[in-house]
């Protein structure tokens, strides 16, 4: 059976999968603008900056979800944590 396991804290991650030993993450990124429903009648233009960090171990997979950072800053920082990183880009234009 499989689960998962969400983070909000990129630190909580971090400490997580160096306890378990995981050193290969996935990042997956979202930045773009994309449209938000505001009401019935407005749809409005806004910026999306959001990252999937994820890892996988013994059929859990290890989910931290982060907004309105800089996907670089973030990106480097695991990187100096030591984790071998692929990077993905889910924009939908």
């Amino acid at each position: 059976m499989q689960r998962e396991i969400l983070f909000d804290r990129l630190d909580e991650f971090i400490r997580e999968m160096k306890e378990l030993g995981i050193t290969k993450i996935a990042f997956s990124e979202i930045q773009e603008k994309r449209p938000r429903q505001i009401n019935e009648e407005i749809l409005r233009l806004e910026d999306m900056v959001k990252v999937f960090i994820l890892a996988y171990k013994h059929s859990t997979i290890f989910k931290c979800i982060l907004e309105g950072m800089d996907l670089n800053e973030l990106y480097r920082k695991l990187e100096s944590e030591g984790f071998e990183i692929t990077r993905r880009s889910r924009n939908i234009t």
